[in-house]
């Protein structure tokens, strides 16, 4: 998959926000735009008490921003961790 980015090589700072399921950090991704390069991301993760319909929600947000691609008039993806642990989302900050 296209999208898919190692989660290895996020590095996360403070929480930006947070739901009843999920939160939204700021991270730093590392080789995402360049190999030796570094840019300021926010990832967006369910909590471990989130419920199935939730991790289901996150998938299908994951799904919908993959389909649509860049557009000026939303925070567009970047990446997303999918194997070796809970998803993660990976936009613009």
């Amino acid at each position: 998959d296209k999208w898919e980015f190692p989660r290895n090589r996020l590095s996360f700072g403070k929480t930006l926000g947070a739901g009843a399921f999920g939160k939204v950090v700021e991270a730093t991704a590392y080789g995402l735009s360049k190999p030796d390069g570094a840019i300021r991301v926010a990832v967006k993760m369910l909590k471990p008490s989130a419920h199935f319909t939730e991790k289901e929600a996150l998938m299908s947000e994951l799904k919908v921003l993959s389909y649509l691609g860049n557009h000026i008039n939303i925070v567009n993806l970047l990446g997303a961790c999918t194997i070796g642990g809970p998803t993660l989302v990976i936009t613009e900050y």
